[in-house]
């Protein structure tokens, strides 16, 4: 089935529009893509994301630093110290986060019921750090083991092949985005808490503006 078909004029044909002045202005539905390229109306459940004008775009590696200078690669044995990985601006900032995306590869094939290659115990755990003494669990207090359980919380799966696993948490989509205030040492982090030390790749990227 081709993308495009020719349209002709017939009676009966009603095409949605307002009338503005005595002129017809045609109304339209807006469409994006899911994370598989299927098409999806722009609506309450999949809004549509706007920059707004003179922000500047943040794209960031977590990382143990917090500011873009630590470790970014968790494929480290963290089951005696768990460590976090995660960022946070610097004073007088603020950062919109809206969607971190998860990339994994390991030494075996990737599959949902495992996380990489691997079957942690303890795994990873998702948070929103607020105020330097508050935070908000985004994996509801549960360990993340595996990749299903990761889509779980609202997740798109993007990439599930050979020993490749890419998947993106659209937070804007979820929560209208994280905000993390820097002057409160806001940070958005994950915290692993199993060995992952066999594994190629683990990263966590986070995607936004600065406000």
């Amino acid at each position: 089935m081709s993308d495009n078909f020719a349209i002709s004029a017939g009676l009966g044909t009603s095409i949605a529009t307002k009338d503005s002045g005595g002129a017809h202005h045609q109304k339209l539905l807006l469409e994006g893509s899911q994370a598989d390229g299927t098409p999806e109306l722009v609506g309450p459940t999949a809004p549509l994301h706007v920059i707004p004008a003179g922000k500047k775009i943040l794209s960031r590696y977590l990382d143990k630093a917090g500011d873009g200078t630590g470790d970014k690669t968790g494929n480290e044995d963290f089951s005696v110290t768990p460590d976090d990985f995660y960022i946070e601006p610097g004073a007088g900032v603020v950062y919109v986060i809206e969607d971190l995306t998860v990339h994994i590869e390991g030494a075996g094939a990737a599959a949902l019921g495992s996380w990489g290659d691997l079957s942690p115990s303890n795994g990873l755990r998702f948070k929103w750090n607020r105020s330097a003494s508050a935070h908000v669990n985004l994996d509801d207090s549960e360990a993340i083991t595996t990749a299903a359980g990761f889509l779980g919380l609202g997740a798109e799966l993007i990439v599930l092949s050979g020993n490749f696993c890419i998947m993106r948490l659209p937070l804007a989509r979820l929560f209208g985005g994280v905000r993390l205030v820097g002057d409160t040492n806001d940070q958005l982090a994950v915290t692993l808490n199993d060995d992952f030390s066999t594994m190629t790749t683990l990263q966590f990227v986070a995607r936004g503006y600065e406000e």
